[in-house]
C-alpha cells in the first residue's frame, strides 16, 4: 500500500513539473491538458479526449489544430477512427530553442541599449524619489530593485522566503548570483539561524554558504537591534518590514540619505564578527 501511494505522489509530482515547463514555454491550459493526456495514454479521439480534459468538442478541435501546428500533436487514422497522439520530444525542444533565442535577442537589445537608457532616465528622473510598497506582492518588486546594486549592503532580519515565498527567493537569488553582486550583510546572531534554515524545502537548492561574493558579519542586538530587512545602494535606501500578515515597503532614492545610511553601516560593519550562513 505505501509502495502505491509513493508511486502515486511522485507520478503527481513529475506531472506537476512538466506543467510548469509547459507553462513557461506559452501553452494555455486547455493546451497542457490535451498534451498530459496524450502522454499518459497514448492515442486518443477526439471524443476520449473530451471525456478525459473536460474540453468541449468544438474548443477541443481548434486546441487541437493548434498543437499540429506548433508539432506537438500528429493526427492519424486507426479503423477508420481518427486519434491523435503526441509526438516526440523535438517539438518541445524547437519551442524551447525558440524561448532561448528570444531571450538572448532581448538580452543583447537590453545591453545595447542599456546607456540610452540610464541617460533618459537620468534627464527626466528627479534627484529624489520615494515609493512605498505595501502586501507581498508589491514588496517583491522592491527586492527585484536591489538587483541593480553592483555592491549591495544589507541588514538582514529574519528570512525573506516569509514574506516573498520560497520560489520567488530562489529566483532572485539566482539572479543575484547570475549578474555578479557584491553582498555585505549584518544580522543580529538571533536571526542568522533563519536565514541557515532557507534551505528546507528540498524542492529547491540555494547555495548560500562558501560564495565568495557574499560577506556576513553578526551584531549584538545591544549595539543594533536589526528590525528591519534594508538595503543600501547606488542612491538608494530600501526598507522591507513584516510582522504577520502586516508587509510593507519604503524605498528612498536620495544620493545624500543613502551616503549617509552607507556610513552608519560601515561603522558598524567594523564592529561586527565574520559569520557564514
Amino acid at each position: 500500500m505505501c509502495k502505491i501511494v509513493v508511486q502515486i505522489v511522485n507520478k503527481c509530482y513529475h506531472r506537476e513539473m512538466v506543467a510548469d515547463l509547459l507553462q513557461a514555454l506559452e501553452l494555455d491550459k486547455p493546451e497542457i491538458s490535451v498534451l498530459d493526456s496524450l502522454l499518459q495514454r497514448g492515442e486518443m479521439t477526439v471524443l476520449a479526449l473530451a471525456r478525459d480534459t473536460g474540453i468541449n468538442r468544438t474548443t477541443l478541435y481548434r486546441v487541437l489544430d493548434d498543437m499540429m501546428r506548433k508539432g506537438l500533436v500528429a493526427k492519424g487514422v486507426k479503423n477508420t477512427t481518427t486519434v491523435y497522439t503526441a509526438l516526440s520530444l523535438d517539438g518541445l525542444e524547437r519551442l524551447v530553442d525558440e524561448r532561448l533565442q528570444k531571450a538572448d535577442r532581448l538580452r543583447r537589445l537590453f545591453e545595447d541599449n542599456k546607456e540610452k537608457l540610464r541617460k533618459l532616465r537620468s534627464h527626466s528622473a528627479s534627484p529624489s524619489n520615494v515609493k512605498f510598497y505595501n502586501g507581498a506582492s508589491e514588496c517583491r518588486q522592491l527586492l527585484w530593485n536591489s538587483l541593480r546594486g553592483k555592491v549591495v549592503k544589507s541588514f538582514g532580519y529574519r528570512t525573506l522566503k516569509e514574506v516573498v515565498g520560497y520560489k520567488f527567493f530562489a529566483q532572485w537569488w539566482d539572479e543575484i548570483i547570475r549578474r555578479g553582486r557584491e553582498d555585505y550583510m549584518l544580522i543580529n546572531p538571533e536571526d542568522l539561524e533563519s536565514k541557515r534554515s532557507v534551505n528546507e524545502d528540498e524542492k529547491y537548492t540555494i547555495p548560500l554558504s562558501g560564495q565568495s561574493w557574499f560577506h556576513i558579519r553578526t551584531i549584538d542586538t545591544d549595539v543594533l537591534d536589526i528590525i528591519t530587512e534594508t538595503f543600501i545602494y547606488d542612491d538608494v535606501y530600501a526598507v522591507l518590514q513584516w510582522q504577520d500578515n502586516d508587509i510593507y515597503g519604503v524605498e528612498m532614492q536620495n544620493k545624500v540619505i543613502a551616503r549617509q545610511e552607507e556610513a552608519v553601516f560601515d561603522l558598524l560593519w567594523g564592529m561586527g564578527r565574520d559569520a557564514t550562513l
